[in-house]
């Protein structure tokens, strides 16, 4: 896709199903911090932020304070979304298993964020496969280390279904920024180039 912010916002419609739901998210993340409301504005879905810690990450146990009951007067916390990497630092796997289980057990979605997860895996010498086995929804962006422009999204079926019914309600309007357009098949094409070539160079651009 050619637009982060439709992505992520893309993304956050799939997961979270009704105007006034709610995502956990640090305050340093990009679709938060970054992206001009973008979630809030495209999506009506209201951002919880939390500080992220020295390491990047979030405290499991703010996390789990974040969560509202289940009382008409809150929104409803739907998806907790995660970046990996996050301003330079890099989050562990037992992290990220630890903090997606947390989700898990409340029975909300989990995003990656996974702009650089490939310099993620690089710096932890994992697969990006086992980093990212436990989320439901993520995105890689390719001018990280790859030399290239846009976005992929990928998740599990039955999100990236929901997905597919939010750009429909939307006209079609982002699903034509992607994959069907002239811009999006020429992203594509570098993206391809880029993730085949360049990936011996991730450890310069860990950021």
């Amino acid at each position: 896709m050619t637009s982060g912010t439709l992505i992520e916002s893309g993304r956050a419609d799939g997961a979270l199903r009704a105007c006034g739901d709610e995502y956990i998210v640090g305050q340093q993340a990009y679709a938060y911090r970054w992206e001009a409301g973008g979630a809030a504005v495209l999506g009506s879905i209201q951002p919880q932020p939390l500080n992220n810690q020295a390491d990047g990450s979030l405290l499991l146990t703010e996390i789990e304070d974040s969560i509202k009951p289940d009382d008409s007067h809150y929104a409803r916390t739907r998806l907790l979304a995660l970046e990996n990497t996050i301003g330079g630092k890099v989050l562990s796997q037992e992290y990220m298993e630890a903090a997606t289980a947390l989700a898990r057990r409340h029975g909300f979605a989990k995003h990656l964020d996974g702009a650089r997860i490939f310099n993620a895996a690089t710096a932890l010498d994992t697969p990006v496969a086992t980093l990212t086995r436990s989320f439901d929804t993520g995105v890689r962006v390719f001018i990280g280390g790859l030399g290239s422009a846009g976005r992929l999204s990928a998740g599990r079926q039955c999100a990236v279904d929901r997905e597919g019914a939010t750009h429909a309600q939307d006209g079609g309007r982002r699903f034509a920024a992607g994959r069907h357009s002239r811009r999006g098949r020429a992203l594509r094409a570098g993206a391809q180039r880029g993730a085949s070539c360049r990936r011996p160079r991730q450890r310069s651009n860990a950021g």
